[in-house]
């Protein structure tokens, strides 16, 4: 950390602030989230702004813009945190939806089966891996992401519901597509594939 000369704001101030801003304001995000469950993701994670904090010395010793001039500026860090409490409490939100009733396709544990099968077809052939070794790497990237094909399989039913509506619009996956095969490799598939392997 960049601590060894003076800054005008400390990592601990630096990160308090980002911390206070996420509980206080939404920054026209239009998200949900009540301040209780934001401090809920907060007390059930160990946040490092590290990185942030020196990008942010950097800027600063660059006299370009950063936060510590401009505290407004520290917003840009919101959408981040946003992004990650979605993903937190998307396994409780997958659980309030009724495919049968919504009309989806695949389950949740359909969806599951299937996405581990494609994902060890496209692993094999792209990555030259074996079977076993694929599952093995996926427990592992599941240990530390544990909520992410849940949260997959939640984005996939709201591209269902959006495309539903707005069928017209160019470059939408038609809702009948949303959780095909070909769907599935190009979007979710491919995107944990590359964490495991890049």
């Amino acid at each position: 950390m960049r601590e060894n000369r003076k800054y005008p704001v400390t990592y601990n101030t630096f990160k308090n602030r980002i911390l206070e801003f996420f509980l206080e304001k939404d920054w026209n995000y239009n998200t949900t989230f009540t301040r209780e469950q934001k401090q809920e993701f907060l007390d059930n994670h160990e946040l490092d702004f590290t990185e942030s904090y020196n990008e942010e010395c950097q800027n600063y010793d660059k006299g370009l813009l950063n936060c510590f001039d401009t505290p407004s500026e520290t917003h840009k860090y919101i959408l981040g945190l946003l992004f990650d409490c979605e993903k937190y409490y998307a396994p409780q939100e997958a659980a309030k939806q009724s495919p049968k009733n919504k009309g989806y396709s695949m389950t949740y544990e359909e969806f599951e089966e299937k996405f581990l099968e494609l994902l060890v077809k496209s692993a094999t052939e792209q990555y030259n891996v074996s079977e076993q070794q694929v599952k093995k790497d996926f427990d592992n990237f599941v240990k530390e992401n544990p909520d992410s094909v849940r949260y997959d399989y939640r984005e996939r039913c709201q591209m269902y519901d959006y495309a539903l509506v707005h069928s017209d619009e160019e470059y939408i996956i038609p809702a009948d597509k949303v959780f095909s095969d070909d769907s599935l490799d190009s979007g979710p598939v491919y995107e944990t594939l590359t964490w495991m392997y890049f």
